[in-house]
């Protein structure tokens, strides 16, 4: 396979919001939120678990158990880690399908620094500085903010702080507004950390916080892992991995003159433009990969298959997606390739011993044994570079930014896209079902119940979003 076939990677183009842009970009972000066909979102926080806790906390650890296979036992551990930690950025993608097919793309990039004391997870915060998150950044420039729906607490004396808190804050309300589908990628944590952040202290039942989100998004959400696990069974379904997969599917389906997806970005240019856009170019540059054969699989199947590896940069095997997905197709051609020879060679078999042709009843489905001998027969590996490109789970430099929330939020948007137009209305039984960890085949459903009853905190925040429309209109 020749570099040459390989798509080129669409380049994410987005906006930074920081406290200094907030206030000049607050109307262009509410203006593409009220227009937008749907809205993805990605965020990114300073713990998924409590770790290592120290004593002098008199904390129960048996309760900040995120991997409770009981749901109101996982909720009640996911609350209280949002509740004593931090969403750090916010990225949002808003995709507005036009009149000539095409989706008009806008991306933010929401830097936040919440004011109210709050844990941090050395782990957490470890990744994201590896992953090109500027701490730095986030430190001097993060839209200020305090967690609730009152965004003016009596400690604060800083009127720019309280305002920095309350336009973002509209910016959440303004997607509720708006009743727009919101697509996610994995995301309970995203919800449960833009619920405790922007909307109220979260519900005390699980029960009472579902029926929230039912409320606070009627056109419904939808997760793009649970979507391609569900849709394309036996893919990893990692973002990355998904979504240079759609990249490809929808250069084929252009290809072969069927609707394909086709998108516009656009950037919002403010005076103070984003500090890292360059670097960020430079890091998405793509190098070419060309394909040989070799005994042994060059690219190290677990990442794969589930988008990390334990070794990281010591994996002597490749973390290249782009080359991955390569092999992946050059394995599926040798298959079909072995099989063609083998059918070819069965039959110049029969007909030279004269043998009546017979119909096969598993012509449609190759024996599991050839299918095992062909992959085993050509694997492919990467041929030598000294500048090997990697994209998660590496320290490479010249590696893309995937954990850039405004990247991820357009990735999860872009797959949402491609499996619309590939599967169309197939992908309506997805609403409300969000992927579970441990438990995929089993998704959390976001549905009200009889018994259940919206929150406290869900009443008296509808009643200020409800008040500010109407003050709008006055």
């Amino acid at each position: 396979m020749q570099s040459s076939t390989r798509p080129s990677a669409t380049q994410v183009i987005y906006t930074d919001v920081t406290r200094n842009t907030i206030s000049p970009l607050s109307s262009d972000i509410s203006k593409q939120i009220s227009q937008a066909s749907f809205i993805a979102i990605d965020t990114e926080f300073t713990g998924l678990s409590l770790c290592h806790a120290s004593p002098a906390l008199g904390l129960n650890t048996a309760d900040w158990n995120t991997r409770a296979t009981d749901m109101r036992e996982m909720y009640k551990a996911m609350a209280n880690v949002a509740k004593s930690h931090a969403l750090v950025s916010l990225g949002l993608s808003t995709y507005t399908h036009t009149s000539t097919g095409m989706f008009h793309v806008y991306n933010f990039n929401c830097i936040l620094q919440e004011q109210n004391t709050h844990f941090i997870n050395p782990a957490s915060v470890s990744f994201l500085a590896q992953n090109g998150f500027d701490l730095n950044k986030q430190a001097q420039l993060g839209i200020r903010f305090f967690s609730g729906p009152n965004p003016m607490p009596l400690e604060s004396r800083s009127a720019d702080i309280n305002l920095e808190g309350v336009l973002m804050r509209n910016v959440v309300f303004e997607m509720i507004r708006h009743k727009k589908p919101l697509v996610i990628h994995n995301g309970l944590f995203d919800l449960v950390y833009l619920y405790q952040s922007f909307f109220g202290p979260l519900p005390d039942s699980y029960e009472s916080f579902v029926f929230d989100l039912t409320k606070m998004f009627p056109a419904g959400i939808y997760d793009t892992k649970f979507m391609a696990e569900k849709l394309e069974l036996g893919t990893a379904s990692f973002l990355a991995y998904l979504y240079h997969k759609n990249e490809r599917i929808q250069k084929q389906r252009r290809d072969q003159n069927l609707k394909w997806l086709f998108i516009k970005q656009t950037e919002i240019v403010v005076k103070e433009k984003p500090s890292d856009a360059e670097s960020h170019k430079q890091r998405s540059k793509k190098n070419a990969r060309d394909v040989s054969l070799s005994s042994e699989k060059p690219y190290c199947e677990h990442f794969a298959a589930f988008g990390h590896c334990k070794y990281n940069e010591q994996c002597k095997r490749s973390h290249d997606i782009f080359f991955i997905l390569d092999c992946q197709e050059k394995e599926k051609n040798d298959i079909s390739e072995n099989l063609s020879i083998d059918n070819e060679a069965n039959t110049s078999s029969d007909q030279a011993n004269g043998s009546t042709k017979r119909k096969r009843t598993d012509d449609a489905s190759p024996q599991p044994s050839k299918i095992l001998k062909a992959l085993n027969s050509k694997h492919i590996q990467q041929s030598t570079t000294n500048d090997q490109e990697t994209i998660e789970g590496s320290g490479n430099a010249n590696a893309p930014v995937y954990h850039n929330a405004a990247c991820d939020a357009f990735m999860t948007g872009y797959i949402f896209a491609s499996l619309q137009i590939e599967h169309g209305d197939a992908i309506n039984e997805f609403k409300n079902k969000i992927f579970r960890v441990g438990r995929g085949s089993e998704p959390l459903l976001i549905q009200a119940s009889r018994y259940s009853s919206s929150s406290t905190t869900y009443k008296q925040t509808m009643k200020i979003i409800k008040d500010q429309k109407r003050d709008d209109c006055d």
